[in-house]
This record gives C-alpha cells, sequence and structure tokens, in this order.
C-alpha cells in the first residue's frame, strides 16, 4: 500500500508534537469498523483526552485465517524481534515513539 501521510499536530503526555498521519490509513480502520472486522473502545488518556482503543472481532478473526502465509510472514517481521517471538510494542520515551521487546531489544 502507498499511503500519502501528512504531519499533524497532536497531544502526548501533555505536550504538542508533530506526528505522520495517513487520511487513508484512517479510512481504512473505520472501513474494518463499519464491516465488523474491528472493534473499538473509547477511553480516557492520563490528561483525560478521548483514546480509541482497537481490537480484532470474532468476524475479523475467521477473514484472518483465509489470509496467505506468505502475507502473515510479512506482518510477523515487522512485529517480532528478528529472530524471536518477541512482540514489539509501541514505547513513547518522551521525544519519540519506539518498537521495544520485552527483553529491551529498540528499534
Amino acid at each position: 500500500l502507498d499511503y500519502d501521510y501528512a504531519p499533524t499536530s497532536t497531544l502526548i503526555n501533555n505536550r504538542r508534537v508533530w506526528i505522520n498521519v495517513s487520511q487513508e490509513g484512517q479510512s481504512d480502520v473505520e472501513y474494518l469498523r463499519e464491516e465488523e472486522l474491528i472493534c473499538a473502545l473509547q477511553v480516557s488518556s492520563r490528561s483525560y483526552k478521548p483514546v480509541l482503543c482497537y481490537q480484532i472481532s470474532d468476524r475479523g478473526r475467521e477473514l484472518v485465517r483465509q489470509i496467505p502465509r506468505k502475507d502473515k510472514d510479512a506482518v510477523d517481521e515487522l512485529v517480532f524481534m528478528e529472530g524471536s517471538r518477541e512482540l514489539l510494542k509501541a514505547v513513547w520515551d518522551g521525544d519519540a515513539y519506539w518498537l521495544e521487546s520485552p527483553s529491551g531489544f529498540r528499534c
């Protein structure tokens, strides 16, 4: 996919930062919600700002089972630390987001 990104100002931990946001990506997430492939839950951040959390639905899980292995492998390369099954998570260090493993690997 070739998404077009644009800088957007947002608050993270009560600090104004610029992040690149894709309108096409946001539209795709909305499509997944409309098709009931993901669920959304609105919660409040520490600074009482609304935040949307997403989770795959049962219907979405059924569809994922049909995805070819090579496509799943491409996703695994992004979400797991190289050479392991340690899931990377997005971590904000006050200046930037990083992908970090439970053992401390950061990229």
